[in-house]
């Protein structure tokens, strides 16, 4: 026996199973599936569907389905031997250890090499399925991704795979890492915040996907749609990290392996799955008690088996850990700390349910399979227990686990509010959250996967089966399937429609109603799964069908019909109800869900003394911790805009806190409503960070003046101007860095936007009621004017632009024409190309090409070049005649000078004067140009 007798025997064992070909179809589907969700990242009509950016971004990731059949193939290579017992004829062959060792690993590496060629031919069925513009095939840019993106990353999952079997010398290792690899998917997927990654969590990535999609995203159209990638320095140091990784394991593995260890492993039960005697019962007694007695027994003993597993006490210890670290890292909000809420908590199951549902789905079939993959099942199966009560004894054991999983993350969640002092624990919500949402879920998915097995009869083959079903329960609603009456297995509906003021509000009922539709179907497959669940050896469909036909029994008709009834009902009774609107709020018909009642509000009667004139203030709220925050934020504002803006132009003001779920955050004339999302639940014990109420206050407050102001379509006047100044106001209060912050964020959310975007988009100066275009873009080209510029000028120039227009009572109609022009009177000669910010779109690349000391003055040399896109992703070249703000910094990061500067397209020296302290120069330090690469925009002495 050779390596190359090795490599043939794999890839002949693998390829006869029909199993592999499933496998193949599964994996040629992902590759449709992220091809469509790649096209999707890039809104513009000019982006090819076909296009190479398209082609990379899929192969610069594995997938979800592709890395679970790498881990269960490698995991497979060392462990069939020992499942087969053939391990004693395959040790015994004149093969070293090591030739061993590496022909086992090149077989199985060779063969997910060989399944994956299906995903790139799933790429290339995406134009017929996707509207846009098709190029020509992609077929030197799909050879390239998948030499240097998709090979490499097999080969990571596939070592690391490999290595944990034989350190464990176990399958459960590869499961191990599979789950790793599901975890990585689900912290990727994860929106956590706006803030841009830094250069450890890039590192940390095992595919470099985020790397890979900036860098894309940074391409000219033409070269996204016929470009080739080229690998940015961080991702080829992530590269080497990884794959040194994986290669490291890989030599330890080899070392450790040896005939003698690997087979040592008894396949014998371990101690936890020895089979006990059941206690005699009698056939003369009552028929549920002969059927119950040894029922309870057999689950006792599958539950307490499976409980003493140290995989299942790894899994909830570790879901324990993951909801903590979700609740205070990964899924934190970006605008402020908030409190940790009984809602906020429970809410993370949807996040988790990846987690959880995968590892119930593979033990469910583990457990269905236990028995022959231990060697026992011929003494099992001669035990006087019916097959019955085999099945249902290991479907309430793992219902007993997804018990236990569940109450895991109450446990987890409420000795995190205790621990953090975030109260009031809602004892109910989590009893009805967990119980039903989680727990039933759960119960639900067991059942699948129970009949997934029994159908499939296959353990690898239903693992596979059974974690794409998963997945596509899971991912349907992110894409809007759930709309179409509710026909998703599992489903519940308003999972992200929970709020504090109003509970799940008319889903209150709804979520029971379909919980019992989907129990109902649950017991149809459980049903089925008894009938034709196939005790033994693995027998052939021919040979199951004949047993499915002899084993046939009135009361599997009675109960299957039974369940469908119920099914069916509950789908009737559902059917009544209407969706009757984009957030999903069901109808009231003849048969109307009662929405549940809002809980009542603390009122807090205040009043602010504005220059000559005291305001009543009144705020209505659910979570009144916030209110002294609120009341201070509101008086500022109200002094703020009486200075720009001259007298408050309303009687009173009232700051009403309403759902999140059903209405918006607006300002009325006299009342502002903010939603609870904007800040009522902050945490108020970290005032330094609570900038965001400083400014969501300001903006809503200074929208009392100029709402009514406005002509339709003038989104610049609209949104732009006030979201400048209440950013003003969190720079005065807060300072520049908290500022800087917020501006990356506005910065990163609008690159995300433009990225998106499938029509033109539009400048400032054409924007109507497009918010990210407004308020992000339009923060950003304001800051630009007035780094220029200087903030007073511009905030005086907006204040008397507003002041010149008539009253609140009797407005003028304001444009944003009219204000485009009032800021070129305004703006001195030098500065009139600030406009340009507001009516075109432009992009540059500015940097500091060399910095040095001549004495003790600094000789600085700057570069830049400028474009202008056109809506869509075209640039059109143009002649800088910028100016830009410089600043240079001490040790301390203190400024201690600034100098506007004009760079251009030649490298022209400036002369910057002595400045012994100087440390580090920096090229637009608030980062509001749209710059394409920043990393130049630096420099230290």
């Amino acid at each position: 026996m050779t390596i190359s007798y090795l490599l043939r025997f794999e890839l002949r064992y693998h390829f006869a199973r029909p199993v592999t070909w499933l496998y193949a179809l599964l994996i040629f589907g992902q590759g449709i599936w992220y091809g469509l969700g790649a096209h999707s990242q890039f809104g513009s009509r000019l982006i090819w569907v076909n296009s190479a950016a398209n082609a990379y971004l899929v192969l610069a990731s594995p997938g979800l389905i592709l890395t679970v059949v790498a881990c269960l193939v490698a995991g497979q290579a060392l462990t069939k031997d020992l499942e087969y017992r053939v391990a004693d004829y395959a040790y015994a062959t004149p093969i070293a250890d090591r030739d061993y060792f590496l022909g086992k690993l090149l077989g199985a590496f060779l063969t997910v090499l060989m399944l994956a060629l299906a995903y790139p031919l799933g790429t290339l069925a995406v134009p017929l399925l996707a509207d846009g513009v098709t190029g020509p095939v992609p077929v030197g840019q799909l050879l390239n991704g998948y030499v240097m993106l998709l090979i490499q990353n097999l080969f990571i999952i596939v070592g690391i795979a490999f290595s944990a079997t034989v350190f464990t010398r176990r399958i459960t290792g590869a499961y191990v890492v599979m789950f790793a690899m599901v975890l990585y998917f689900l912290v990727s997927n994860l929106s956590v915040g706006e803030a841009l990654p830094n250069d450890l969590l890039l590192l940390l990535d095992p595919f470099g996907v985020g790397m890979v999609r900036d860098a894309i995203t940074q391409l000219s159209v033409p070269d996204k749609n016929e470009g080739f990638f080229s690998y940015p320095a961080m991702l080829f140091i992530n590269r080497v990290l990884w794959m040194g990784l994986s290669l490291g394991l890989i030599a330890q593995a080899e070392r450790q392996f040896s005939f003698m260890t690997f087979a040592g492993r008894k396949t014998e039960p371990q101690p936890g799955h020895k089979w006990f005697s059941i206690p005699s019962f009698s056939l003369s007694f009552p028929t549920f008690l002969s059927f119950s007695s040894p029922l309870l027994l057999l689950a006792r003993h599958e539950f307490l088996g499976m409980v003493k597993q140290t995989a299942f006490r790894v899994v909830a210890l570790f879901l324990m850990l993951l909801l903590v670290v979700f609740a205070t890292v990964l899924w934190t909000n970006p605008d402020f700390p908030a409190m940790l809420t009984t809602a906020r908590l429970t809410a993370l199951r949807e996040p988790l349910a990846i987690y959880v549902g995968l590892f119930l789905m593979v033990f469910s079939g583990e457990i269905v399979f236990r028995e022959r993959t231990v060697n026992i099942w011929a003494i099992y199966d001669s035990l006087p227990t019916s097959t019955a009560t085999t099945l249902l004894a290991k479907l309430l054991a793992m219902i007993g686990l997804a018990f236990l999983l569940a109450l895991s993350l109450g446990l987890a969640g409420v000795s995190l509010q205790l621990l953090t002092g975030s109260y009031p624990i809602d004892w109910q919500l989590y009893a009805l959250d967990l119980g039903l949402g989680a727990f039933l879920t759960y119960v639900q998915w067991i059942a699948l996967a129970f009949f997934v097995a029994v159908l499939v009869n296959n353990r690898l083959a239903s693992h596979v089966v059974s974690v794409v079903l998963l997945m596509g329960l899971l991912l349907a609603p992110k894409f809007g399937y759930e709309s179409a009456g509710g026909w998703l297995y599992g489903w519940l509906p308003g999972a992200d429609a929970y709020s504090d003021l109003s509970g799940y509000g008319a889903f209150g009922v709804a979520r029971w109603a379909f919980s019992a539709t989907w129990l109902a179907l649950a017991g149809v497959f459980v049903v089925l799964a008894l009938w034709g669940y196939n005790r033994g050896a693995v027998a052939s469909l021919t040979d199951r069908w004949r047993q499915t036909k002899v084993s046939y029994s009135t009361r599997y008709e009675v109960f299957t019909m039974g369940f469908i009834g119920l099914a069916v009902s509950g789908q009737l009774y559902i059917g009544h109800q209407q969706f009757d609107n984009p957030k999903h709020l069901l109808a009231q018909t003849e048969q109307a869900w009662k929405v549940q009642e809002p809980n009542a509000l603390h009122v807090v009667a205040h009043s602010v003394r504005v220059g000559d004139r005291t305001v009543p203030l009144t705020i209505r709220c659910y979570h009144p911790a916030t209110v002294a925050l609120w009341q201070k934020a509101v008086a500022n504002a109200l002094a703020r805009g009486t200075t720009l803006f001259g007298a408050y132009p309303y009687n009173h003001l009232t700051l009403t806190e309403v759902p999140a779920t059903t209405e918006t955050t607006r300002s009325l004339p006299g009342e502002i409503r903010l939603t609870e999302a904007e800040g009522w639940t902050a945490d108020t014990r970290q005032p330094a960070q609570l900038d965001y109420l400083v400014y969501v206050a300001t903006r809503e407050v200074l929208n009392q003046w100029t709402n009514t102001r406005v002509a339709p379509g003038s989104g610049l006047v609209q949104n732009s101007l006030v979201e400048y100044l209440a950013l003003q106001a969190v720079k005065e209060q807060f300072g520049t860095d908290r500022l800087r912050d917020r501006l990356a964020q506005r910065a990163a959310r609008y690159d995300r936007h433009r990225r998106l975007a499938a029509a033109i988009e539009p400048t400032l100066f054409e924007s109507s009621n497009n918010l990210t275009v407004e308020r992000d873009r339009g923060a950003l080209a304001l800051h630009s004017i007035a780094e220029v510029w200087g903030d007073k000028p511009l905030s005086l120039s907006i204040g008397q632009f507003f002041r010149g227009s008539g009253s609140v009572n009797k407005p003028a109609s304001l444009t944003s024409a009219a204000f485009l022009k009032h800021l070129a009177q305004a703006l001195p000669t030098d500065y009139q190309f600030l406009t340009t910010y507001l009516t075109e779109r432009p992009l540059f690349d500015i940097g500091l090409s060399n910095v040095y000391r001549v004495n003790e003055a600094i000789i600085v040399s700057m570069v830049s070049q400028k474009w202008t896109d056109n809506g869509l992703g075209l640039l059109t070249n143009q002649l800088p005649a910028d100016a830009v703000p410089l600043v240079v910094l001490d040790g301390s990061g203190r400024e201690i000078y600034r100098k506007i500067v004009w760079p251009t397209s030649q490298s022209n020296p400036l002369w910057l004067p002595e400045l012994p302290t100087a440390r580090t120069l920096i090229l637009d330090p608030l980062g509001v140009w749209p710059d394409v690469q920043r990393f130049n925009n630096q420099k230290i002495l």
